[in-house]
């Protein structure tokens, strides 16, 4: 394979939306009304320095359209997966499931966050976090996609070019994560406790130098939570893997802000989605009852399915009164895609699945920006999806 991450410079073009939003769903099981977006976008071009391992930070996911074909290729290719279209053929071998399978007899029970205390209340702080949720695609043979050893640098490139303070990352194997702490120094990973460490569907980053881990917990998105990697396999809510919810209790060493970060990854085969949006409030609730909360994932779930509507419109919590967690995309004025000169920028609001939610405080989000740039001469994808970026303020008063 000739050297696809060359270094040389590159053009990181900037589309900003200042209409209030492009498309919205408006019914259930993928079917959408689509609104004209308002008003002219703004385009902004900036230079991208290159690195010495050839990694170019502002290359970001470029989509193409369901059998649209790649440049230089002469097949068609899917891009990144923005919606929900139905199970996606697993490349998990039996010989994982297998494994998976043996461990669910023996190990040991999953933590969840009761007993916590009254922690500190941040009304009269204000803070701002700078948060990714990003599904950088499990290290698996995919015709598709370039090999780990190829997108992993493209990767990477993608968070340091935002430098972002917590990130959510779903579907990595634990190589992959450590592969992508080598290459962004100064995070810090949380993952499942042993000997439960190696299953790292969601794992959580964040920026040491500004942030303390006080405790962290999990559970499992099944009908038996605190049973580790009970619900793959069909079984349960209909998971086709195991799917978990990690959480930690973070402090922030620059003002003493304490609050809760929620990664997970809802599984995409139907109607697991819905199953499992009601099981995450009322494990969540509680933590946003106590300290402000922001969840990330890749919910496998768009704007408008039953799954979505859960998460913002709630579920009736013990006293009766709902609680939801609130979209970061609708507390923007507007979206940046992020993408290379030449890229496709027109991101489909509508088809969102990877998701900055919040909840137990006042929150605005000054900016929301998606990724969108391909790399190499044939525009290929790290991933497929886009991370997503939400610049997050805890505002006080709240």
């Amino acid at each position: 394979m000739e050297n696809r991450v060359q270094d040389h410079r590159a053009l990181r073009l900037n589309v900003r939306v200042l209409s209030r939003r492009t498309r919205e769903s408006a019914a259930e099981g993928g079917t959408s009304r689509v609104a004209e977006a308002k008003g002219r976008p703004e385009i902004r071009f900036g230079e991208v320095a290159s690195s010495k391992t050839g990694v170019q930070p502002g290359e970001l996911p470029l989509r193409l359209r369901s059998g649209e074909r790649a440049p230089g290729r002469g097949q068609p290719w899917r891009g990144p997966r923005t919606g929900t279209r139905g199970p996606r053929p697993s490349p998990v071998p039996a010989w994982i499931c297998a494994v998976w399978l043996g461990i669910v007899s023996g190990a040991g029970c999953g933590s969840g966050p009761g007993g916590e205390e009254s922690l500190r209340d941040p009304s009269k702080l204000g803070v701002s976090f700078t948060v990714m949720t990003y599904n950088i695609l499990v290290d698996l043979p995919n015709a598709e996609y370039e090999p780990w050893g190829t997108r992993q640098a493209f990767v990477a490139g993608i968070i340091r070019s935002h430098d972002p303070d917590l990130i959510g990352l779903q579907e990595p194997f634990a190589q992959q994560v450590q592969d992508v702490l080598q290459l962004c120094p100064g995070y810090r990973a949380v993952t499942l406790e042993a000997p439960l460490d190696f299953y790292t569907d969601a794992v959580i980053l964040f920026r040491a130098a500004r942030f303390e881990k006080i405790s962290q917990g999990s559970f499992w998105l099944s009908p038996t939570p605190d049973v580790p990697l009970s619900g793959g396999l069909g079984l349960g809510f209909g998971n086709f893997l195991p799917r978990v919810v990690i959480w930690a209790l973070m402090r922030d060493l620059d003002n003493g802000v304490e609050f809760y970060f929620v990664d997970t990854h809802f599984d995409n085969t139907p109607p697991s989605q819905e199953k499992s949006a009601p099981l995450f409030l009322e494990r969540i609730g509680p933590l946003a009852a106590q300290a402000p909360l922001i969840a990330v994932g890749d919910f496998n779930s768009r704007p408008g399915s039953p799954a979505y509507r859960t998460l913002t419109e709630g579920a009736p919590g013990k006293n009766g009164e709902p609680f939801r967690l609130l979209d970061s995309f609708h507390l923007a004025p507007g979206f940046t895609v992020s993408a290379r000169e030449g890229d496709v920028t027109d991101y489909d609001t509508s088809s969102r699945i990877d998701h900055v939610l919040a909840a137990g405080g006042t929150f605005t989000c000054p900016g929301w920006t998606v990724d969108m740039t391909s790399y190499g001469e044939e525009r290929r994808y790290p991933s497929d999806h886009f991370a997503v970026v939400a610049r997050v303020r805890l505002i006080p008063g709240g």
